[in-house]
């Protein structure tokens, strides 16, 4: 047991000798958004910051990063055989009508999954987003145009001022917020967990409960429904509308 615990001392060195060929990469893009409503996202493993910019234009900074690897419970390396890879990257832009698609291009032997991937990412309020992601955290702050979003694992996390939301997670939770005052039909559901709609402070809605899952809905007429359903996990939304009495309400 000695003799193997000091041959993996005796490899600590070598192994984080990796690191030093796996450097961070960030990547860059400004992309004026004249004639365009909508922006989808394309994300694999890594996080996701989403907020509004100040001006009519989108700013995209990716970092990009080797994918930790846990070795006997006390130490970590990076794999540094996707450093060509990381080096060959960019941020590819496609546009289709009114639509602007942001994703991270790689060599065309590259499937990126050694890769981490960190998005900091501000689009104009007016503006829809469509963010697709597979594993890691998202976040979406202030855009009012509204939001779909789709994570296979992970925490997604919304937080907008008006707008429709339709947003999924397969094994996870979502927490989210609108502060609207003309919410459509609203609709909750887990498979498997919990799910909690509080408006204005208080626990509201029609519960349905069955097996381990749970469903809540509120009905309403405004053009802002809301949609949200996780596989396992918890989904909850926090509804407070904006006073529309108070002066400036909803600018």
């Amino acid at each position: 047991m000695k003799n193997l615990f000091a041959a993996l001392l005796l490899a600590v060195p070598l192994l984080a000798r990796a690191d030093d060929t796996g450097m961070p990469r960030v990547l860059n893009a400004e992309v004026p958004t004249t004639g365009v409503n909508t922006l989808a996202l394309e994300v694999g493993v890594g996080e996701m910051h989403i907020t509004v910019s100040n001006d009519d234009k989108v700013h995209a900074q990716v970092t990009l990063r080797h994918k930790e690897r846990e070795f006997m419970w006390f130490f970590h390396w990076m794999d540094g055989g996707t450093s060509k890879e990381i080096a060959a990257a960019a941020i590819q832009q496609k546009r289709s009508g009114d639509r602007l698609t942001l994703t991270v291009d790689y060599p065309r032997e590259s499937d990126g999954n050694d890769m981490k991937q960190e998005w900091d990412v501000q689009l104009p309020a007016r503006m829809k987003l469509d963010a697709v992601m597979q594993v890691g955290d998202c976040s979406i702050e202030g855009v009012a145009g509204g939001v779909g979003a789709k994570l296979n694992v992970g925490e997604l996390s919304i937080d907008v001022p008006k707008g429709a939301i339709d947003a999924s997670v397969d094994v996870g939770e979502i927490r989210a917020k609108s502060a609207s005052g003309q919410h459509g039909r609203i609709q909750l559901s887990s498979n498997i967990g919990d799910a909690v709609l509080v408006l204005q402070g208080t626990e509201s809605g029609t519960h349905e409960h069955g097996g381990l899952g749970s469903r809540v809905s509120l009905e309403g007429s405004g053009p802002d429904a809301i949609q949200l359903k996780v596989n396992i996990g918890e989904v909850s939304l926090h509804l407070a509308p904006v006073d529309a009495a108070k002066p400036g309400a909803g600018k």
